[in-house]
């Protein structure tokens, strides 16, 4: 069934995304933006969410999705910051968000099940050099959106995502060289295992399953075609050894193999090849 999918701040690199993937399931999209969008779109309007929002009022009656992209980076030293940074980019982080949501409200409750996605940022939880006002007002719409979904539950459901640093228009002063990338890279690899919150932890204060965590995300980081694992759960609790191995486990792909050695059965029994070696040869396979 065709839903209709209201893109605020469609000309973000991730608004155009989802426009396209919108457009390919035949949905209704209806995309803003203070700029024009340079993507076939038979519904546009041009508004800035702090001005005038009458655009929105030729809105078809029950909207099933809304995504609020629009952000900043506007990144300072404190002693180089002014208020007006950090009210510029609350205005275009919060209050943009906070005029959306009222004005369109009517139109997500007329939907059974309706859904509201805010763009976020890993910068709102994690401590990054010259972050502060960024974080704050991403800090401020995490807030935001989750005192909303408590308010509007069962009926909308409000979420957050927060993207790691992307290589998109906005970010390209910050990702222009390689070591730039680097980090970039290895701060998602980071969140995607789970250990964003120790970003800044030196090895020494990491418990043994946060350390083979951080073993996968350096045998993944360069997207390698083969990956050998000896022992990836060995000398870890067993509840411990079941999230690394099904982190392990969710890497596979059409075009990689896995390799691991175990001692375990129970994991071993889970392998979609089992080879048994017994004194250097091999005893038993399944293959």
């Amino acid at each position: 069934m065709q839903k209709n999918i209201l893109i605020i701040g469609g000309n973000s690199l991730i608004g155009q995304e989802v426009i396209k993937l919108s457009n390919s399931n035949g949905d209704n999209v209806i995309a803003t933006s203070r700029s024009t969008i340079d993507l076939p779109l038979e519904n546009f309007i041009q508004l800035d969410p702090n001005e005038d929002l009458s655009g929105l009022d030729a809105l078809p009656d029950s909207i099933d999705a809304l995504l609020y992209c629009p952000g900043s980076i506007s990144l300072k030293s404190i002693q180089r910051m002014d208020i007006s940074d950090i009210r510029e980019d609350f205005k275009i982080n919060v209050e943009g968000a906070f005029n959306v949501i009222k004005k369109v409200l009517p139109n997500l409750k007329k939907d059974e099940g309706a859904s509201v996605v805010f763009i976020s940022s890993v910068a709102a939880k994690s401590g990054m050099t010259f972050h502060s006002s960024i974080a704050a007002s991403k800090a401020a719409l995490e807030g935001f959106a989750r005192s909303l979904a408590a308010e509007l539950a069962p009926r909308v459901a409000i979420n957050c995502v927060a993207p790691s640093l992307t290589n998109t228009p906005m970010a390209e002063h910050l990702l222009n060289n390689d070591k730039k990338l680097s980090l970039s890279k290895a701060e998602k690899l980071l969140k995607k295992i789970g250990l964003s919150n120790r970003l800044n932890h030196f090895p020494s204060q990491l418990s043994g399953g946060e350390a083979q965590r951080v073993a996968i995300a350096r045998a993944i980081i360069n997207d390698p075609q083969i990956i050998l694992a000896d022992e990836p759960t060995g000398s870890l609790d067993m509840n411990t050894a079941k999230d690394i191995f099904k982190l392990l486990n969710n890497q596979k792909r059409s075009d990689r193999i896995i390799i691991f050695a175990t001692h375990n059965r129970f994991f071993a029994k889970k392998a979609d090849y089992l080879l048994e070696m017994r004194d250097g040869s091999i005893k038993s396979s399944n293959v």
